[in-house]
């Protein structure tokens, strides 16, 4: 029996590639139609799992509201946040102040310890190149140039992380003492807060080693 051949026109390869979060390359040939169906169908097969987990969550409250099911959701994202040993993190860094002087002393810092470095000094802009690499850390400043653009980016950053499980480590730096920031920071899902103070390059390099 002779194989169909199905033809699928340029918008709707676009809207598969989109699906699967992957940029539609210039040349679509066979291999790359194959490893979008993979794509689809780990993130089809993840959907159905987290489906499963979410029913026997429910069920499991109905009984008690107190007890936390061992497969819960909420213990599976805190299980994914916290890493594992197996896990290696890219050597990759993502660095976002609009102070060139941090930039380039930062840059130089991370090369030294063997990291392929990105920087970027304006929100949008480190936005699009976070979304473009497997960064292992992103080292940001609150104040780009306030704290209110530096909230919103960390609010962004921390969203794709989550909905691409993503095992980025993101650290927030300021010079700022105010205790508020570091709370609110953290409760936003930074991963670690520096205050700029003196020694503030070596408890970061400490932190990334």
């Amino acid at each position: 029996m002779s194989e169909d051949k199905v033809e699928l026109d340029k918008d709707t390869l676009k809207k598969l590639f989109s699906l699967a979060g992957m940029e539609v390359p210039e040349n679509i040939d066979n291999e790359q139609i194959e490893k979008i169906a993979g794509k689809l169908q780990h993130d089809i097969n993840g959907l159905k799992a987290g489906i499963n987990v979410a029913q026997s969550s429910t069920n499991e409250s109905n009984l008690d509201e107190k007890v936390v099911p061992q497969n819960s959701p909420e213990t599976l994202v805190n299980e994914y946040l916290k890493g594992g040993e197996d896990q290696k993190r890219p050597r990759t860094v993502l660095i976002i102040d609009d102070l060139g002087v941090i930039v380039y002393q930062l840059e130089l810092l991370f090369k030294k310890m063997g990291f392929e470095v990105t920087t970027s000094s304006r929100v949008n802009d480190c936005i699009t190149k976070f979304k473009k690499k497997d960064f292992g850390y992103v080292v940001m400043d609150l104040f780009l140039p306030t704290e209110k653009e530096g909230f919103l980016l960390l609010d962004e950053l921390k969203k794709l992380v989550l909905l691409c499980k993503l095992d980025t480590k993101i650290i927030v730096m300021t010079a700022s003492s105010k205790t508020d920031y570091k709370i609110n920071c953290k409760n936003r899902g930074a991963d670690y807060f520096i205050e700029k103070t003196q020694g503030w390059q070596n408890e970061l390099i400490n932190y990334c080693k």
